[in-house]
Parts: structure tokens; C-alpha cells; sequence
């Protein structure tokens, strides 16, 4: 994961959560994330707004799921 990746993911976690998330979950997420929002943010740039918003979609769900297991 590069610090572009890192810095995007890192932004829409805190966007969903309202909290700040280290270096180690942000890997967390890119590497659950599907290789096709991978290959785009590669492709486009990890600033672009379709992947932000592919990531958004993608961490609402994982967080989503966290608070339903607990």
C-alpha cells in the first residue's frame, strides 16, 4: 500500500467513523478491500472521487458488519 492509498483510506475512515485510525487499519481495510477498487485506485488515482466513493461504499459495509457482530 503507498501513502496516497494510505492518506484516501485513512480520510474516509475518519469520514464514516468520526475517529482517526492508524497505519494498521488502514492496511486492514486495503487489504479486505476487492482487488477491482485496488486496480482503480492504481488506475485513477487514490484522490479520484469514484474511488473514494468505491472505498466509502466498501468500509461503510465492513464497519457496518463490525457493529453488528458485537
Amino acid at each position: 500500500m503507498n501513502k496516497g492509498a494510505e492518506n484516501t483510506i485513512h480520510d474516509v475512515l475518519y469520514e464514516i467513523t468520526g475517529t482517526s485510525h492508524n497505519s494498521r487499519s488502514c492496511l486492514n481495510v486495503y487489504c479486505t478491500m476487492p482487488e477491482s477498487i485496488r486496480s482503480m485506485g492504481e488506475e485513477w488515482g487514490w484522490s479520484d472521487t469514484e474511488v473514494r466513493e468505491a472505498i466509502a461504499d466498501f468500509a461503510s459495509e465492513l464497519f457496518d458488519s463490525d457493529e453488528d457482530e458485537k
